[in-house]
């Protein structure tokens, strides 16, 4: 790995997202410690885009625009952006996401402090399309650590099979030279590109974090990973050749990792299905509303048993801390 951890490319994708640009934008130029290269991908956006973006350039000592001829999607131009970047550390900046004013700073100092970590993630917010925190107040059971850490590959391991859910895309800093050696972010893996790319980084070289949250990611209604919820064929699509990836990476995941992570992925789109159909018996009356939570938090039990029997005690505990946190 390279030691130095000097300098930070922001690689911001848009298409069509002309509306959340200026959050986005405007909250990376506020960062308390800047980019050193920004560098604006536009994916022939059809709306005022490139407009809101020309205007926000001007503000960073370093950025320029990439207007795209052709549309290729989001990491096929992550991947052109990062081929092109001078930053020894990569943040991918979604469009609709809001980076707030400490994350370069608390990122890079742990990355600087632990050159031989390939990646810095922390806790985020969830918002929805009109900015609105949408998440509750999660336990500290889910985080691997209460403070600032370096968590190194045998222990990142060992947390990966016990939970993986605290890696977040939007605050996630990538080693450029980590990403390469990879050969980039696999377009096959569509939106869990980046987060397959987390796992693969921690568990090979170990990964920064910190539980500060750090910035906010927007849940929209119509993006990917809702439309994935609604369409479970190519949720299990994706699912295996997630599962695929893993087995071939050999002896970077510890042994049983693929299944735990693809009974994961199958709990939670389930768990979605069930939610669909509770909230559509709650539009009938208060009586069904309430029969209708009971049979949904039932089934979603079972669910977890036969998917995800290891995970029931991680996830007992979770919700006996998230119920002392209400009370």
């Amino acid at each position: 790995m390279n030691s130095a951890r000097n300098t930070l490319t922001t690689v911001l994708v848009n298409f069509n997202h002309a509306r959340y640009l200026p959050h986005s934008l405007g909250s990376i130029l506020a960062q308390t410690r800047p980019s050193d290269e920004l560098i604006v991908i536009d994916d022939t956006s059809t709306d005022n885009s490139v407009e809101v973006i020309t205007s926000f350039l001007p503000r960073h000592g370093n950025a320029r625009l990439i207007r795209n001829r052709v549309n290729q999607g989001c990491f096929a131009n992550v991947n052109d952006g990062l081929k092109v970047a001078q930053g020894d550390v990569i943040h991918l900046a979604a469009a609709d996401d809001v980076f707030y004013p400490n994350f370069y700073q608390v990122g890079m100092a742990l990355l600087q402090a632990y050159p031989q970590s390939a990646l810095f993630t922390s806790r985020s917010d969830i918002i929805d399309e009109n900015g609105h925190n949408l998440d509750l107040p999660t336990p500290w059971q889910g985080y691997p650590s209460h403070q600032p850490a370096f968590i190194d590959p045998v222990l990142s391991a060992r947390l990966l099979m016990r939970e993986d859910g605290w890696f977040m895309g939007n605050t996630a800093l990538f080693s450029r030279e980590a990403v390469q050696r990879e050969g980039g972010f696999p377009l096959e893996m569509q939106s869990f590109a980046d987060g397959y790319i987390c796992r693969l980084l921690a568990a090979k070289d170990g990964v920064c974090f910190s539980p500060e949250i750090l910035g906010a990611w927007r849940r929209m209604a119509g993006g990917f990973a809702a439309s994935l919820n609604d369409n479970p064929e190519r949720a299990r699509a994706l699912i295996a050749a997630a599962e695929q990836k893993m087995l071939a990476a050999g002896a970077a995941f510890p042994p049983g990792y693929a299944m735990r992570w693809k009974g994961r992925q199958q709990f939670e789109l389930q768990r979605h299905a069930l939610s669909k159909a509770a909230a559509k018996s709650a539009s009938r009356g208060v009586m069904r509303r309430r029969t209708a939570r009971a049979i949904e938090k039932f089934r979603a039990a079972l669910l977890l048993l036969r998917l995800r029997p290891w995970d029931a005690m991680a996830n007992l505990r979770q919700r006996i801390a998230l119920y002392r946190g209400r009370n």
